[in-house]
């Protein structure tokens, strides 16, 4: 993107696309990578906005900050994505399997990775359509510190604060901050403002026991609560002002242990970790229902690397050992219509290997190979291959990967009981995908610009339609589609370094997601925009003290679904493209001082993500940021 100040020189070393560490240019598929420089000149709060910019990723959310918020990649569902947050994976049981992005600021993220494709092989059933790798901030030097403030419109006030320290062996840190806003109101009339709280608290350690043994400990608690809209049934089907609550609790916890042995030849990574979630929804100040969730993870995962002589290919076979425990429970009032009160839980073990070879300085295949014992699904196999090519020392390359996924159904989709409303399908089987792609990489001008072009194609098997209506109960069910879905598109990117201190990142992504009709033939899939694109300009000047940056993204049309009242039957709308641009300036005084402001929606643009829920206007903010030590 647009921050990097050299990137032709930079090859960030990727740890989400591979069992074993590739440089971004050993990468047989599609990444992105967003450091936390780039972070801090956009001046994104929430991380789902900052992905507005990456090729091939579309975000929807329904209204105002803190409201729900779904990232999908090259037109799959919210729940093909998987993310992890320092290893430890994130997605919410309790939520459909989606992460809650609406959650997650940029707080304490160090470095953001976006890989896009066929992930199951490597990562289980959620990253059928790609993994986001989310890196905390953690290693220091010695003694440190930083603190920030900022307000502004929509009555939003965020501060934070983070503090570490390190010895000759060990590392530790901690940080919290919190986030409070009035918002904007969701429904399209009404005076409202729906608002949002977040508090999120983070904590890690690290211990170097010795030279081969190395201990790592993470933690994360958000406490979030935002103010949502009722939908109006009998009169316009859409959007109206109502006093609901959604209040959430998540935990995150992570060991780490890492044993190197026989002068590095065989590593091994054994880790533990343990997410738990809180969903509890009010109306009118009384409890609604609530779902929870909490999952825990126990990996082992050994690697050798060897050559078979001096210049000759390197080798890397990885072998992993997973199983993880799920245990689901949902609350909510008895009445006539259904119970929703349960307990359910699900366990999961799989073996996993990847072979990676580097050949003649220019060459990288991968292949992974995965089976999935499941509890409640029997066996799953995912497996994947790619490969890279390096034409030339200036960086041109060719790459191609092909895969297999598979994504069990969710709890809610089986199980989730909602009164008048959802009553799930405890027959539903997992979902298939095959996917490939093919791309090119070229730098060009001495590395000073670089350019690449991707071409995909999925086809999806049983996918889920979560919303059908069940003539026996007149409720919506979730069932598996006949036929098959297709996805196909294109991708290109270009970094550039315009001059000595202004540089230029910019994306476009054509997206065709089409899934079978009921009577025959395909219809296009929900909220996915067939064109996106974005630009970013970042302008560096009065001795790197100060900086600006522009930032622009458009979101095609795409499709929606309205439910008018009863007994009319629902219809497929076309949402307005639409395009955001964001202004962000500061000037740094001294070595640890900044102040900094930034313009959100500059040109007041009126947009749904989804039909009836209003987004927000135009909105203007200031801060301060301090550091001390290192």
């Amino acid at each position: 993107m647009a921050g990097a100040q050299e990137p032709a020189e930079l090859d960030p070393v990727v740890v989400s696309a591979s069992r074993v560490p590739l440089t971004l240019s050993e990468v047989p598929g599609s990444v992105t990578v967003i450091e936390r420089e780039e972070i801090e000149r956009r001046q994104v709060v929430h991380v789902a906005d900052l992905l507005r910019s990456v090729a091939g990723v579309s975000v929807s959310r329904s209204g105002t900050a803190g409201s729900q918020t779904q990232v999908r990649v090259r037109g799959s569902e919210s729940n093909h994505v998987l993310v992890l947050i320092d290893g430890v994976e994130a997605n919410d049981p309790a939520s459909g399997d989606e992460f809650r992005w609406e959650q997650l600021t940029t707080f304490d993220v160090e470095r953001i990775e976006i890989v896009r494709g066929p992930q199951s092989a490597l990562w289980g059933s959620d990253a059928l359509a790609g993994v986001v790798n989310i890196i905390t901030r953690r290693n220091v030097s010695g003694p440190a510190a930083s603190g920030f403030v900022e307000g502004g419109s929509f009555g939003t006030v965020y501060t934070g604060a983070s503090a570490q320290t390190a010895g000759e062996r060990w590392t530790a840190s901690v940080g919290a901050a919190y986030l409070d806003s009035e918002g904007s109101n969701i429904s399209r009339q009404g005076g409202e403002d729906d608002g949002y709280q977040n508090l999120t608290v983070t904590g890690s350690a690290g211990l170097d026991a010795t030279e081969a043994l190395q201990f790592e400990f993470g933690g994360r608690y958000v406490d979030a609560e935002n103010d949502y809209d009722a939908v109006d049934f009998f009169e316009t089907g859409l959007p109206t002002d109502a006093d609901l609550v959604s209040d959430t609790d998540s935990l995150f916890l992570s060991s780490i242990a890492k044993l190197s042995l026989f002068d590095d030849f065989w590593r091994n990574q054994f880790k533990a970790t343990y997410a738990d979630s809180d969903n509890d929804n009010h109306a009118d100040g009384e409890s609604s229902g609530s779902t929870a969730a909490d999952t825990l993870g126990l990996y082992y995962q050994g690697g050798i690397e060897f050559a078979a002589g001096p210049g000759l290919a390197q080798h890397a076979l990885t072998l992993a050992l997973e199983h993880e425990q799920e245990d689901f429970s949902q609350r909510g009032a008895a009445s006539d219509f259904g119970d929703p009160n349960q307990d359910q839980n699900m366990d999961n073990t799989a073996y996993a290997a990847e072979y990676v070879v580097r050949a003649y300085q220019r060459l990288v295949l991968t292949s992974s190979l995965r089976y999935d014992d499941n509890s409640d699904f029997g066996n799953e196999y995912s497996w994947r291959l790619g490969g890279s090519y390096r034409l030339s020392d200036r960086g041109s390359r060719v790459r191609a990967s092909i895969g297999k996924g598979h994504k069990s159904p969710t709890f809610i989709e089986r199980f989730g009981f909602f009164p008048d409303l959802f009553i799930g399908n405890p027959d539903l089987r997992p979902e298939e995908s095959r996917s490939w792609e093919i791309g090119v990489d070229q730098a060009l001008a001495d590395g000073q610009v670089e350019i690449g072009l991707t071409y995909f194609r999925a086809r999806l098997e049983d996918e889920i339609n979560g919303f059908v209506f069940d003539p026996d109960t007149f409720l919506f069910t979730a069932r598996n589609v006949s036929g098959t879905s297709h996805r196909k598109g294109m991708e290109a990117s270009v970094t550039a370094r315009l001059g000595e201190h202004l540089d230029f990142g910019g994306s476009y992504t054509f997206t065709d997601s089409t899934q079978p009709q009921a009577q025959g033939g395909h219809e296009d899939e929900l909220r996915r925009p067939r064109h996106m694109a974005a630009a970013d300009l970042n302008y560096v000047f009065a001795a790197s003290r100060a900086n600006v940056n522009l930032a622009l993204t458009y979101t095609g049309e795409r499709d929606d679904v309205f439910f008018p009242p009863f007994p009319a039957d629902s219809e497929v709308v076309s949402l307005d493209s639409y395009t955001l641009v964001n202004l962000a300036a500061s000037y740094r005084f001294g070595r640890g001082t900044e102040f900094y402001g930034r313009i959100e929606n500059m040109f007041d643009e009126d947009y749904e993500d989804i039909y009836g829920f209003s987004n927000p206007g135009v909105g203007a903010f200031a801060g301060l940021r301090i550091a001390f030590g290192n």
